[in-house]
């Protein structure tokens, strides 16, 4: 988790219910990754190209950031919105 608060009681809630549910299913809540290194390296390089005026979409994994098997054409596209 990257975060802490209410949100945090509610997320294991739910998991406690899940695994209340599903007993044969180990259920656990993730510890907080506070300033693991690749947290930390992340946020840098989302930092670097905001800096140099590259800053894309903010999942690492997108098909605009990284290519995809059948969406290569879509890598470093123009972003668009659904809203009309």
């Amino acid at each position: 988790l990257l975060f802490t608060g209410r949100l945090v009681e509610q997320v294991q809630a739910t998991v406690d219910a899940y695994q209340h549910r599903h007993p044969d299913v180990q259920a656990i809540v993730a510890p907080y990754l506070n300033a693991h290194p690749l947290v930390v390296a992340t946020f840098l390089e989302r930092l670097t190209e905001a800096e140099q005026g590259e800053a894309r979409m903010n999942c690492q994994f997108c098909a605009y950031r990284t290519p995809l098997i059948g969406r290569e054409d879509w890598q470093g596209a123009p972003q668009t919105t659904d809203h009309h």
